[in-house]
């Protein structure tokens, strides 16, 4: 059904979005991110047409230098290109969802968009959704470099030398071998879909806060905002791995929370879940933070967490909604 109020915010968050940098800035950074996603996905089709035929890699790449260049040293860069798109999107969302009303409260136009026929529950989902399709192809981006990596973090870290408990050789660290392990396809795609779902979720639950901070705060600053949602949305992400670990065994206290706390960031990203689908579907996850250690099944923790991510989110626009229409 066609909303105006989302309509509208689409149109004025693109205009906002407009930034006029320098040619040769904006053919580099599309450059890097169209590189980044063609290593990602070229590297999720090797593995795919590997398990299709039940060949290793290492069988169908005779070269070992090409085996390290697709294998190990390309595909070493979509860590830190994901993390870096991924923070970068997480402040943009925020930028974006936590002004949606306090723009229209600064321009004193909040009042008037209440005497429409939209209700203040049409209003908030509505900018809520243009944030969401605003931002939408972007983090599609993200979850194509996701896919990468979790590929990597699943596979292609069991080729390398160094990960190799037994070995007693002073081989090359990035020396390739057979992976100890049979990949099932289905599961490799399965992954791809989970890491894809978790990456949308993640815009969902991040601009729903947004709106909560933007009906919540009158003024202040812009990055007040964004602090601000940063802080809730790692609290709110924080406190519900307390109960995700509660088998957690550690001989201090510090441990156990500074364990939890990582382990909220592993399940928020959800690559360390997914790539554990390749590796050991059938088997449990392991998660371990010095003295601190808890297992989980794949089948356990994925349930769990797209609940919390839909339980929080839920409960922010609930909330956004029931305070904009105390403003009515």
């Amino acid at each position: 059904m066609h909303s105006p109020i989302l309509g509208a915010e689409l149109r004025q968050q693109r205009s906002i979005g407009v930034v006029r940098s320098r040619r040769v800035l904006r053919w580099i950074i599309n450059g890097v991110m169209i590189a980044g996603v063609l290593i990602a996905l070229g590297l999720f089709a090797l593995e795919l047409w590997s398990a299709l035929l039940v060949k290793d890699l290492t069988e169908l790449i005779p070269s070992d230098a090409l085996q390290r260049l697709m294998l190990n040293l390309l595909p070493l860069m979509l860590l830190p290109l994901a993390l870096i798109v991924h923070f970068g999107l997480l402040l943009r969302t925020l930028m974006l969802s936590s002004s949606v009303i306090r723009r229209e409260r600064l321009r004193g136009t909040w009042q008037l968009l209440l005497l429409t026929d939209q209700t203040a529950a049409q209003i908030v989902i509505g900018k809520w959704g243009a944030t969401i399709l605003n931002l939408t192809p972007l983090y599609l981006v993200l979850a194509a470099l996701r896919v990468g990596l979790m590929v990597f973090v699943g596979l292609e870290l069991f080729r390398f030398d160094n990960f190799y408990y037994d070995r007693n050789s002073t081989a090359f660290f990035f020396e390739t071998k057979p992976l100890p392990l049979l990949v099932h396809p289905q599961m490799l795609v399965l992954g791809a879909a989970l890491i894809t779902l978790f990456t949308l979720l993640n815009l969902l639950l991040t601009a729903a806060l947004g709106v909560l901070i933007s009906v919540v705060r009158r003024g202040g600053h812009g990055g007040d905002q964004v602090a601000l949602g940063l802080i809730l949305r790692t609290v709110l992400l924080g406190l519900p791995a307390l109960l995700i670990l509660f088998n957690t065994q550690g001989r201090d206290f510090a441990d156990m929370v500074f364990g939890n706390a990582l382990g909220s960031t592993l399940l928020d990203n959800g690559t360390l879940v997914s790539a554990a689908l390749l590796t050991a579907p059938r088997y449990r996850l392991n998660f371990v933070v010095g003295s601190s250690a808890t297992q989980f099944y794949p089948s356990e923790v994925i349930p769990y967490v797209i609940g919390v991510y839909a339980l929080i989110m839920a409960g922010a626009m609930a909330l956004a909604i029931l305070l904009a229409r105390r403003d009515g």
